[in-house]
């Protein structure tokens, strides 16, 4: 790539010019900085609260703002570094309210904002989910206005950052009618489709192809574990709930895990090491997944519970591995059940939960369906679409994730 004269681009924001930095999210972070050292092609970067950073020049071009390295559109790079000469920093400066100016051997040239530097070089934050709370029987669950998430962007991003935060949120004063829930829905995205269609209704059925459409009540258990990628969020607004029994119960699925790897480390091992086959089929789909119980991630964290007593397939083990197995699967299944771990809310009509079938598994009591009439509307979300309504609302009000 032929080296580029093009100044650098900014933009008047009050007294200060700020660099442009071909970036929508929002990155002040109120710290200028105070000092630079360029040695060696390196560049340390001092901010006035004494916080520090040290870049190779690479990283400085590779994340050059300026048109000819970014498109202006896209906002994507078009600097291919592979195809260019290793850059050499000739100068660095400091400029306006402490930004940073660069120039390289080759004629090149760029400013990069402060706020910028500090976000995407030091203060990147971590994920949301990175450490979930392991909330228990004691968890008070949040509760919002259907009103101010669908009035206000400040609103939904409050109701996505519990979501995301909690892994369960109960919205009220919804209108207790049938399409209310995608109204909510759609502020974030289509449902996502499964076997069972965009939406489900949550009721008893005459012919039933699955044990959530009957009155029988429901152990605890995660939805759709016989797809290799389950759905992240499940939504389940209240239409009706005049029944007797058929309240909700939610369990922490971490706190579960992290309890069970503390008393029984085997049988932990045992869950998370053997495979189990996970179905289910009708006359339009037969859909199966193999897993362990205890999914864990790359870095050997609980990623999510594999429990759906319903879902789950014949065990193929030889006998050790098999009494292993189902002495492990049983100190599990006693966790879920005991209290300590769960939170049982009923739901009115008018009330719509979203919860984390990945972290929370959910469950209900048995109800009588002649004693009264109990209708849920359900559809599933996934967590990248969360992810970026969050992000959009956010950065309508000036923040960022």
């Amino acid at each position: 790539m032929a080296p580029s004269q093009e100044g650098p681009k900014e933009e008047k924001t009050g007294p200060a010019k700020r660099p442009v930095m071909l970036d929508l999210a929002s990155y002040s972070s109120g710290q200028r900085l105070r000092s630079l050292d360029l040695s060696a092609n390196i560049l340390t970067l001092t901010w006035e609260d004494g916080a520090e950073v040290t870049l190779p020049a690479l990283w400085f071009r590779d994340n050059c703002p300026c048109g000819s390295c970014r498109h202006e559109e896209t906002l994507e790079r078009r600097y291919l570094f592979l195809d260019d000469a290793p850059p050499h920093l000739e100068t660095a400066e400091l400029v306006g309210e402490g930004h940073l100016r660069l120039r390289y051997a080759d004629g090149h040239g760029a400013d990069f904002d402060a706020g910028w530097l500090r976000h995407h070089a030091l203060d990147l934050p971590a994920s949301l989910e990175a450490d979930p709370p392991l909330w228990g029987a004691e968890h008070e669950i949040a509760r919002l206005s259907h009103a101010r998430v669908m009035g206000s962007e400040a609103g939904l991003s409050e109701w996505l950052g519990v979501i995301l935060r909690d892994g369960l949120a109960i919205l009220e004063g919804m209108p207790a009618e049938p399409g209310e829930m995608l109204k909510v829905v759609r502020r974030v995205q289509e449902p996502k489709p499964t076997n069972f269609g965009p939406t489900f209704e949550v009721m008893t059925h005459p012919k039933p192809v699955s044990s959530a459409y009957t009155a029988m009540g429901l152990e605890p258990h995660a939805d759709l574990i016989n797809y290799a990628v389950p759905p992240d969020f499940q939504v389940l607004a209240c239409l009706k709930n005049d029944a007797t029994g058929g309240g909700s119960v939610f369990v922490n699925a971490h706190a579960v895990a992290k309890a069970l790897s503390e008393t029984s480390p085997d049988s932990f091992e045992v869950l998370a090491q053997t495979p189990v086959e996970f179905r289910f089929h009708d006359e339009t789909c037969d859909i199966r997944h193999q897993a362990p119980v205890i999914e864990l991630d790359r870095s050997g964290q609980v990623r999510r519970l594999r429990f759906n007593n319903w879902l789950r397939g014949t065990l193929a083990a030889p006998s050790w591995r098999a009494a292993a197995w189902y002495a492990a699967y049983a100190e599990l299944w006693a966790l879920v059940r005991d209290p300590r771990f769960r939170v049982t809310p009923r739901l009115k009509a008018g009330e719509m939960v979203v919860f984390d079938n990945v972290r929370v598994l959910h469950g209900r009591e048995a109800y009588d369906p002649t004693s009264g009439g109990r209708h849920l509307q359900g559809c599933y979300l996934d967590r990248d679409w969360i992810l970026s309504r969050l992000r959009l609302a956010e950065r309508a009000s000036g923040q960022d994730r």
